[in-house]
């Protein structure tokens, strides 16, 4: 690899870098004296970069301990390539063939975080002449449903709380959760069951089960859902739905991971 001239480098921007490398290393995190030990620089201008990237929400302060350490924000930039281009190409035929099994519309969406929200990027109608659509664009709303719950579940718990926070937390229906404590009770039971349901929450016809794409990290890149009415997607049925939109989930977290390795 050729150098290159060192008149044309930004020296912060390269210590910067060699932070990140540093607390690559190190998951628990350094303080500052550690980290301007370790590297070589003056502690003043590793606390002005640490200032920096904690305001920008790259890392992380334990205020009781002062240690930094990296945020998950990290692998969300380095996914953001893969996530909107490549997974709607590489997700076509698996939601596809979902839409094709369960007759019901299914999606494909992602999440906004600095806009605390999600959005749709992919729909294949369903197949019975009375259907729910989702407009492609259209935003998905995190506390309400399926493909929200199922976004915030598997973030971070930094990023999650974040995300929380701004969130109004709108009833729609009386089944709608509208207290920050029951939606991270939900998310909790989310998580451990690997899939969403929204019953009734945002419409009170409207059913919908969803399962999150992951990068190799676990991080949450998109999701994929059906949604019909309740008098085809009845409880009974749901858990069949469940097992079939989780598989589609996981075929296509495969073929990301593949396609990315």
């Amino acid at each position: 690899m050729n150098k290159i001239n060192s008149k044309y480098k930004v020296p912060n921007l390269e210590r910067a870098l060699i932070i990140i490398e540093l607390l690559k290393e190190h998951p628990d995190g350094l303080t500052l004296k550690e980290i301007a030990d370790e590297i070589g620089a003056s502690p003043t201008s590793v606390f002005r970069i640490s200032m920096t990237m904690i305001d920008k929400g790259y890392f992380l302060r334990d205020e009781q301990t002062k240690r930094i350490r990296m945020s998950s924000k990290l692998f969300a930039v380095s996914s953001v390539g893969t996530c909107d281009k490549n997974i709607s190409e590489i997700a076509a035929p698996y939601l596809r063939q979902l839409r094709n099994v369960t007759k019901e519309t299914a999606l494909l969406g992602v999440l906004l975080p600095n806009k605390a929200r999600g959005v749709a990027i992919l729909e294949y109608p369903g197949l019975h002449p009375f259907k729910f659509l989702h407009d492609i664009g259209e935003p998905i709303i995190l506390h309400v449903g399926a493909p929200g719950k199922a976004l915030l579940a598997f973030l971070p718990e930094d990023e999650q709380e974040e995300i929380i926070n701004k969130l109004q937390l709108k009833k729609y229906t009386n089944k709608t959760i509208t207290g920050k404590q029951d939606l991270q009770t939900e998310l909790a039971k989310v998580k451990e069951q690997g899939c969403a349901l929204g019953l009734g929450e945002w419409m009170k016809e409207m059913h919908c089960v969803s399962a999150p794409i992951l990068d190799r990290f676990g991080y949450p890149l998109a999701v994929v859902w059906i949604t019909g009415p309740s008098s085809r997607m009845s409880k009974d049925k749901i858990p069949e739905l469940a097992r079939q939109v989780k598989d589609c989930a996981t075929q296509i977290t495969t073929a990301l991971q593949n396609e990315t390795a």
